[in-house]
């Protein structure tokens, strides 16, 4: 088993026993959530998935700034760190790039 079916492992299984279950070729990976963001942001950028992530981002950030009153000062936007944000939806532009992206396709 390589990469490409590492999505067909249960969750549960690659979080507890990924020592001892992972195929021989991941064994030895001592970063793995660098690994399945590399892996997940490759497969974003080669597919059309690229403009959805970029418009989910987007939408993810209008959403977080629009917390009613009561609840910002438990969600600062501020704090906010906008290119984590950005790898968890599989994109390996910057925020700025993807607003640039954005305006450009939408044109």
């Amino acid at each position: 088993r390589g990469l490409t079916d590492l999505r067909e492992m249960p969750v549960e299984e690659l979080c507890s026993g990924l020592e001892q279950k992972a195929p021989p070729d991941l064994q030895n990976v001592r970063n793995l959530q660098v690994l399945l963001s590399g892996h997940l942001a490759s497969r974003v950028s080669q597919s059309s998935l690229a403009s959805r992530a970029r418009s989910a981002f987007l939408s993810s950030l209008k959403a977080y700034r629009s917390f009613p009153r009561e609840l910002r000062s438990c969600f600062p936007f501020q704090q906010l760190h906008l290119g984590h944000l950005a790898t968890s939806f599989g994109l390996r532009e910057a925020p700025r790039e993807v607003v640039k992206k954005e305006r450009h396709e939408r044109t």
